[in-house]
């Protein structure tokens, strides 16, 4: 059976692309090498992921990014889409080492030296948030085309 990934790679939807959004917090310098592999597909849902895990948005960056559906590990977002816990989180996984064009859409009051602007960076490989990864195991050929669908109505492409 197809994977899901093979599934969208091999679709006409394979040379789209997705806005996705990230929060972080810097306890440091940006390491733009290492931006993370854990996004969401709704800016707000991030929003809202930096203030469930009590973030100290003045020490916060809000990221954006423009993903080809490739650069998208498809069959673990639909999968931690499928718990009930992170449903609302929108949660896109990206595959580590993925290089991003990602834009700042805004900076808290310690991290105003990152102005709003664009940078290059890359997903690394974020070993540290493999805690949020669910089973890929019951994955049916059925359920990829429903998501392939449902993603597609809410998902902003360009």
């Amino acid at each position: 059976m197809k994977t899901l990934n093979t599934f969208i790679e091999n679709s006409e939807n394979a040379k789209k692309t997705a806005k996705i959004y990230r929060i972080i917090e810097l306890k440091d310098k940006l390491n733009t090498q290492n931006i993370g592999v854990n996004w969401s597909f709704d800016m707000a849902a991030a929003e809202a992921f930096g203030k469930s895990w009590i973030m100290n948005f003045g020490d916060c960056l809000l990221l954006t990014a423009v993903v080809n559906f490739s650069q998208i590990d498809w069959e673990q977002t639909f999968a931690n889409m499928n718990i009930t816990e992170y449903t609302e989180e929108y949660e896109c996984f990206l595959y580590p080492n993925e290089n991003l064009n990602i834009g700042v859409i805004w900076t808290g009051e310690n991290t105003e030296k990152y102005e709003e602007g664009e940078f290059e960076g890359n997903t690394g490989n974020d070993e540290k948030e493999d805690e949020t990864r669910a089973s890929t195991e019951d994955i049916e050929y059925k359920d990829i085309v429903k998501l392939q669908n449902e993603l597609l109505e809410w998902i902003t492409t360009e």
